[in-house]
């Protein structure tokens, strides 16, 4: 007997999948405008334990000026579904999805900052002029200058991990089957 997964899609406002309702964050307490050729980045504060407070602080600086960050690429999940939790970003409590709380977490250092470019954080999504700049006219150069491209596709378990490597692997095989022909 086969089983056969399903995957739906469904739209929905960008704001809704981050935060998990359709009411755009308070951008005016977190976002200021950018000038040309600025983005934003994110420093994951050290914590010494999991269980402590993810702190982050954002700033914005121009790209070409920008020191050594790392972008952080991850699975978002459905935050309509999705439980979400709390970080403090510049000190105002932001809830964010599951997957990125966890991506989080797990790339933060006990003893040093660590400094990201995330989408989901660093482009003010309720401005389409920042919308615009970043994904429009710098998504390219963000990843160019970036140190690493770290990718979070969930926690050890996660269906999203295990639909990954499932993935990935048939790929893999479907690539090596048509080598050998």
């Amino acid at each position: 007997m086969s089983s056969t997964t399903h995957v739906g899609f469904q739209r929905r406002p960008v704001s809704s999948l981050i935060y998990g309702t359709a009411k755009p964050r308070p951008a005016s307490r977190i976002y200021r405008p950018l000038p040309p050729g600025s983005i934003r980045l994110l420093k994951v504060l050290p914590a010494a334990a999991d269980a402590d407070t993810v702190a982050l602080q954002l700033g914005s600086i121009q790209l070409e000026d920008a020191g050594p960050y790392e972008v952080l690429s991850y699975v978002w999940g459905d935050a309509a579904a999705d439980e979400t939790n709390v970080v403090l970003l510049n000190g105002t409590s932001l809830r964010v999805t599951t997957s990125l709380f966890s991506a989080l977490r797990r790339f933060r250092d006990p003893l040093e900052t660590q400094t990201f470019w995330i989408d989901a954080l660093c482009v003010d999504w309720t401005d389409l002029a920042d919308r615009s700049q970043h994904i429009g006219g710098l998504l390219m150069q963000v990843y160019a200058k970036a140190q690493a491209v770290v990718m979070w596709s969930g926690e050890e378990g996660d269906v999203n991990t295990g639909m990954l490597f499932k993935t990935a692997k048939a790929s893999l095989e479907s690539r090596l089957s048509k080598a050998r022909l």
